[in-house]
Protein backbone atom coordinates (compact mmCIF):
# COMPACT_ATOMS: atom_id res chain seq x y z
CA UNK A 1 0.00 0.00 0.00
CA UNK A 2 2.71 2.66 0.97
CA UNK A 3 4.55 2.08 -2.95
CA UNK A 4 0.98 3.42 -4.47
CA UNK A 5 1.06 6.67 -1.95
CA UNK A 6 3.16 9.05 -4.01
CA UNK A 7 0.55 8.12 -7.04
CA UNK A 8 -2.47 8.87 -4.97
CA UNK A 9 -1.17 12.13 -3.83
CA UNK A 10 -0.42 13.27 -7.16
CA UNK A 11 -2.91 12.63 -8.05
CA UNK A 12 -5.53 13.70 -5.19
CA UNK A 13 -3.71 16.54 -3.94
CA UNK A 14 -4.42 15.17 -0.01
CA UNK A 15 -0.87 14.59 1.99
CA UNK A 16 -1.33 11.02 3.25
CA UNK A 17 0.02 10.37 6.85
CA UNK A 18 1.07 6.54 8.33
CA UNK A 19 1.44 5.47 11.97
CA UNK A 20 2.63 1.90 11.96
CA UNK A 21 1.96 -0.59 15.04
CA UNK A 22 2.26 -4.13 15.82
CA UNK A 23 -1.19 -5.42 15.26
CA UNK A 24 -1.96 -6.15 18.71
CA UNK A 25 -1.48 -2.92 20.39
CA UNK A 26 -3.86 -1.49 17.16
CA UNK A 27 -6.71 -2.01 19.50
CA UNK A 28 -6.32 0.17 22.22
CA UNK A 29 -5.14 2.77 20.23
CA UNK A 30 -8.01 2.98 17.54
CA UNK A 31 -10.41 2.59 20.54
CA UNK A 32 -8.78 5.75 21.94
CA UNK A 33 -8.96 7.55 19.03
CA UNK A 34 -12.05 6.45 17.87
CA UNK A 35 -14.10 7.68 21.01
CA UNK A 36 -12.89 11.35 20.75
CA UNK A 37 -15.46 14.01 19.24
CA UNK A 38 -13.03 14.01 16.47
CA UNK A 39 -10.47 11.59 16.11
CA UNK A 40 -6.80 11.74 14.61
CA UNK A 41 -7.12 8.97 11.96
CA UNK A 42 -9.41 9.19 8.67
CA UNK A 43 -8.79 5.43 7.67
CA UNK A 44 -7.61 2.60 9.94
CA UNK A 45 -6.81 -1.28 9.65
CA UNK A 46 -8.71 -3.79 11.84
CA UNK A 47 -8.82 -7.33 12.65
CA UNK A 48 -11.20 -9.04 11.68
CA UNK A 49 -12.07 -9.97 15.68
CA UNK A 50 -12.73 -6.46 16.29
CA UNK A 51 -15.12 -5.42 13.40
CA UNK A 52 -18.45 -6.40 15.98
CA UNK A 53 -17.11 -4.35 18.66
CA UNK A 54 -16.51 -1.23 16.61
CA UNK A 55 -19.91 -1.20 14.52
CA UNK A 56 -21.89 -1.71 17.96
CA UNK A 57 -20.33 1.15 19.72
CA UNK A 58 -21.00 3.10 16.39
CA UNK A 59 -17.22 3.73 15.90
CA UNK A 60 -17.29 3.11 11.93
CA UNK A 61 -18.58 4.78 9.17
CA UNK A 62 -20.90 2.25 6.78
CA UNK A 63 -19.46 2.35 3.47
CA UNK A 64 -22.47 1.91 1.14
CA UNK A 65 -23.42 5.97 1.23
CA UNK A 66 -19.73 6.34 -0.48
CA UNK A 67 -19.93 3.38 -2.75
CA UNK A 68 -23.52 4.84 -4.20
CA UNK A 69 -21.55 8.56 -4.57
CA UNK A 70 -20.92 8.35 -8.25
CA UNK A 71 -18.54 11.63 -7.34
CA UNK A 72 -16.34 8.74 -4.97
CA UNK A 73 -16.49 5.85 -6.03
CA UNK A 74 -14.63 4.32 -8.62
CA UNK A 75 -16.82 2.81 -11.44
CA UNK A 76 -14.22 -0.06 -12.51
CA UNK A 77 -14.73 -1.11 -8.46
CA UNK A 78 -16.70 -3.83 -8.28
CA UNK A 79 -17.45 -4.89 -5.01
CA UNK A 80 -18.64 -9.04 -6.43
CA UNK A 81 -15.41 -9.39 -7.56
CA UNK A 82 -14.22 -9.87 -3.50
CA UNK A 83 -14.31 -13.35 -2.81
CA UNK A 84 -17.26 -13.16 -0.42
CA UNK A 85 -16.05 -15.17 2.60
CA UNK A 86 -12.99 -12.48 2.60
CA UNK A 87 -15.86 -9.26 2.08
CA UNK A 88 -18.01 -11.03 5.06
CA UNK A 89 -15.10 -11.84 7.61
CA UNK A 90 -13.29 -8.30 7.28
CA UNK A 91 -15.88 -5.99 6.93
CA UNK A 92 -19.29 -7.22 6.74
CA UNK A 93 -21.74 -6.97 10.32
CA UNK A 94 -25.46 -6.91 10.96
CA UNK A 95 -26.39 -10.48 9.56
CA UNK A 96 -26.82 -13.58 11.36
CA UNK A 97 -25.24 -13.55 14.40
CA UNK A 98 -24.24 -10.24 14.38
CA UNK A 99 -21.25 -10.89 11.64
CA UNK A 100 -21.89 -13.03 9.10
CA UNK A 101 -23.84 -12.36 5.52
CA UNK A 102 -27.21 -12.21 5.01
CA UNK A 103 -30.37 -10.07 5.81
CA UNK A 104 -28.93 -6.90 7.63
CA UNK A 105 -25.24 -6.87 6.86
CA UNK A 106 -23.58 -4.01 5.88
CA UNK A 107 -20.22 -3.12 4.82
CA UNK A 108 -17.94 -1.63 7.13
CA UNK A 109 -14.48 -2.60 5.90
CA UNK A 110 -12.54 -3.36 3.08
CA UNK A 111 -10.39 -6.87 2.50
CA UNK A 112 -6.62 -5.70 3.00
CA UNK A 113 -4.47 -8.60 3.77
CA UNK A 114 -6.94 -11.27 3.86
CA UNK A 115 -6.01 -14.63 4.47
CA UNK A 116 -7.23 -18.49 4.83
CA UNK A 117 -5.21 -20.98 6.23
CA UNK A 118 -3.07 -23.79 4.31
CA UNK A 119 -1.02 -26.78 5.15
CA UNK A 120 2.60 -26.31 4.21
CA UNK A 121 4.97 -29.80 4.62
CA UNK A 122 8.62 -30.23 3.34
CA UNK A 123 8.15 -32.03 -0.20
CA UNK A 124 11.09 -32.98 0.15
CA UNK A 125 11.38 -35.02 3.00
CA UNK A 126 7.87 -36.16 2.22
CA UNK A 127 9.46 -38.00 -0.92
CA UNK A 128 12.34 -38.91 1.13
CA UNK A 129 10.45 -40.62 3.62
CA UNK A 130 7.86 -42.05 1.09
CA UNK A 131 4.83 -39.90 2.65
CA UNK A 132 1.95 -37.98 1.30
CA UNK A 133 0.59 -34.72 2.32
CA UNK A 134 -2.28 -35.60 5.02
CA UNK A 135 -6.00 -34.72 3.62
CA UNK A 136 -6.98 -35.39 7.11
CA UNK A 137 -6.49 -35.21 10.99
CA UNK A 138 -5.72 -38.49 11.80
CA UNK A 139 -2.56 -38.34 9.01
CA UNK A 140 -1.65 -34.90 10.06
CA UNK A 141 -1.12 -36.71 13.39
CA UNK A 142 0.55 -39.47 12.01
CA UNK A 143 3.19 -37.55 9.92
CA UNK A 144 3.63 -35.66 12.98
CA UNK A 145 4.49 -38.49 15.03
CA UNK A 146 6.25 -39.61 12.41
CA UNK A 147 8.80 -37.00 12.07
CA UNK A 148 9.08 -36.18 15.74
CA UNK A 149 9.92 -40.27 16.34
CA UNK A 150 11.67 -40.91 13.62
CA UNK A 151 13.79 -38.12 12.07
CA UNK A 152 16.77 -36.49 14.18
CA UNK A 153 16.32 -32.83 14.95
CA UNK A 154 12.73 -32.36 12.86
CA UNK A 155 9.78 -32.59 14.82
CA UNK A 156 5.94 -32.53 13.57
CA UNK A 157 3.31 -29.24 13.11
CA UNK A 158 4.51 -26.62 14.32
CA UNK A 159 1.43 -24.14 15.94
CA UNK A 160 0.98 -21.11 17.90
CA UNK A 161 0.72 -21.67 21.74
CA UNK A 162 1.10 -18.63 23.47
CA UNK A 163 -1.65 -17.68 26.38
CA UNK A 164 -4.60 -15.60 25.46
CA UNK A 165 -4.83 -14.71 21.44
CA UNK A 166 -2.59 -17.11 20.28
CA UNK A 167 -3.44 -20.24 21.36
CA UNK A 168 -7.11 -19.28 20.57
CA UNK A 169 -6.18 -18.68 17.54
CA UNK A 170 -4.83 -22.24 16.99
CA UNK A 171 -8.27 -23.75 18.48
CA UNK A 172 -9.90 -21.67 15.95
CA UNK A 173 -8.13 -22.66 13.47
CA UNK A 174 -8.90 -26.12 14.12
CA UNK A 175 -12.17 -25.90 15.04
CA UNK A 176 -14.29 -25.52 11.33
CA UNK A 177 -13.40 -29.11 10.33
CA UNK A 178 -13.97 -30.46 13.90
CA UNK A 179 -17.43 -28.67 13.41
CA UNK A 180 -16.75 -27.31 17.03
CA UNK A 181 -18.09 -23.87 17.88
CA UNK A 182 -17.84 -21.17 20.30
CA UNK A 183 -20.92 -20.48 20.90
CA UNK A 184 -24.48 -22.85 19.91
CA UNK A 185 -27.45 -21.55 17.85
CA UNK A 186 -28.85 -19.73 21.34
CA UNK A 187 -25.61 -17.74 22.32
CA UNK A 188 -24.83 -20.18 24.98
CA UNK A 189 -20.94 -21.13 25.40
CA UNK A 190 -20.22 -24.30 23.69
CA UNK A 191 -16.42 -24.49 23.91
CA UNK A 192 -16.22 -26.85 27.05
CA UNK A 193 -18.15 -29.43 25.34
CA UNK A 194 -17.88 -31.84 22.75
CA UNK A 195 -16.70 -31.64 19.66
CA UNK A 196 -14.69 -28.63 21.28
CA UNK A 197 -12.92 -30.66 23.49
CA UNK A 198 -11.76 -32.94 20.78
CA UNK A 199 -9.99 -30.18 18.96
CA UNK A 200 -8.26 -29.25 22.24
CA UNK A 201 -6.95 -32.85 22.61
CA UNK A 202 -5.78 -33.06 19.12
CA UNK A 203 -3.64 -29.47 19.95
CA UNK A 204 -2.07 -31.49 22.64
CA UNK A 205 -0.85 -33.78 20.62
CA UNK A 206 0.49 -31.15 18.29
CA UNK A 207 2.21 -29.83 20.67
CA UNK A 208 3.97 -33.07 21.97
CA UNK A 209 5.13 -34.16 18.49
CA UNK A 210 5.86 -30.40 17.67
CA UNK A 211 8.94 -28.22 18.51
CA UNK A 212 9.89 -27.38 21.65
CA UNK A 213 8.60 -24.00 22.42
CA UNK A 214 5.38 -24.03 21.36
CA UNK A 215 3.82 -22.59 24.56
CA UNK A 216 5.46 -19.59 24.22
CA UNK A 217 4.84 -19.36 20.45
CA UNK A 218 2.90 -16.58 18.56
CA UNK A 219 3.15 -16.10 14.58
CA UNK A 220 6.94 -15.44 14.31
CA UNK A 221 7.94 -18.49 16.88
CA UNK A 222 5.55 -20.90 14.91
CA UNK A 223 6.49 -19.67 11.42
CA UNK A 224 9.97 -19.29 12.38
CA UNK A 225 10.30 -23.31 13.40
CA UNK A 226 8.94 -24.43 9.80
CA UNK A 227 11.37 -21.59 7.87
CA UNK A 228 14.18 -22.75 10.05
CA UNK A 229 13.96 -26.41 9.50
CA UNK A 230 12.63 -27.35 13.30
CA UNK A 231 9.20 -28.69 11.28
CA UNK A 232 8.10 -30.83 8.81
CA UNK A 233 4.64 -29.42 8.46
CA UNK A 234 3.22 -25.72 8.91
CA UNK A 235 -1.00 -25.11 9.02
CA UNK A 236 -1.84 -21.30 9.59
CA UNK A 237 -2.13 -18.40 7.39
CA UNK A 238 -1.27 -18.21 3.82
CA UNK A 239 1.19 -15.43 4.76
CA UNK A 240 4.33 -18.53 4.41
CA UNK A 241 3.89 -18.20 0.76
CA UNK A 242 5.84 -15.06 0.27
CA UNK A 243 8.16 -15.96 3.47
CA UNK A 244 9.32 -19.55 2.43
CA UNK A 245 10.78 -18.47 -0.94
CA UNK A 246 12.47 -15.38 0.45
CA UNK A 247 16.26 -16.43 1.24
CA UNK A 248 16.60 -13.81 3.89
CA UNK A 249 13.58 -15.46 5.91
CA UNK A 250 13.88 -18.86 5.28
CA UNK A 251 16.10 -22.14 4.94
CA UNK A 252 13.72 -24.22 2.68
CA UNK A 253 13.39 -22.50 -0.59
CA UNK A 254 12.54 -24.85 -3.10
CA UNK A 255 11.47 -27.51 -0.42
CA UNK A 256 7.82 -26.93 0.31
CA UNK A 257 4.81 -27.65 -1.13
CA UNK A 258 1.40 -27.11 -0.62
CA UNK A 259 -2.18 -28.86 0.57
CA UNK A 260 -5.57 -27.92 1.55
CA UNK A 261 -6.08 -27.35 4.86
CA UNK A 262 -6.77 -31.45 6.34
CA UNK A 263 -10.45 -32.35 6.69
CA UNK A 264 -12.03 -33.92 9.87
CA UNK A 265 -15.81 -34.13 10.42
CA UNK A 266 -15.79 -32.21 7.23
CA UNK A 267 -13.70 -30.23 4.78
CA UNK A 268 -12.87 -26.67 6.32
CA UNK A 269 -10.17 -23.55 6.95
CA UNK A 270 -10.06 -20.33 8.24
CA UNK A 271 -10.95 -17.29 7.06
CA UNK A 272 -9.23 -13.97 8.89
CA UNK A 273 -6.72 -11.08 7.82
CA UNK A 274 -7.42 -7.40 8.08
CA UNK A 275 -9.42 -4.80 6.97
CA UNK A 276 -9.56 -0.73 5.91
CA UNK A 277 -11.98 1.11 7.42
CA UNK A 278 -13.02 4.85 8.06
CA UNK A 279 -13.91 5.66 11.99
CA UNK A 280 -17.08 7.56 12.19
CA UNK A 281 -15.31 10.55 13.65
CA UNK A 282 -13.45 10.94 10.99
CA UNK A 283 -12.47 14.66 9.55
CA UNK A 284 -12.40 13.91 6.31
CA UNK A 285 -14.56 10.38 5.45
CA UNK A 286 -14.86 11.46 1.73
CA UNK A 287 -11.06 11.84 1.08
CA UNK A 288 -10.71 8.78 3.30
CA UNK A 289 -12.87 6.80 0.96
CA UNK A 290 -10.64 7.63 -2.02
Amino acid sequence: AQKVIPEFEKETGIKVEIDMLQYMRMHEKELLEMTKPVGDYDVISLVCMWKTEYVVKGLLAELAPFFANPALSDPYYDQEDIVLPYLATSGMVGGPKGYLPGPGASVYGIPFGSETSILAYRKDLFDKYGLTAPDNYDELLDAAKFFAEQVPGMYGLTIRGAAGHQAGHSWLNFAAPFEAKVFDEFWQPAFQKEPSLEVLRYMKKFVETGPPGIPAFGFDGMINAFLQEKAAMFLDATAIFGMARDPKLSKIVGKVAYAVHPKHRRRAGETGGFSIAIPANARNKEAAFL
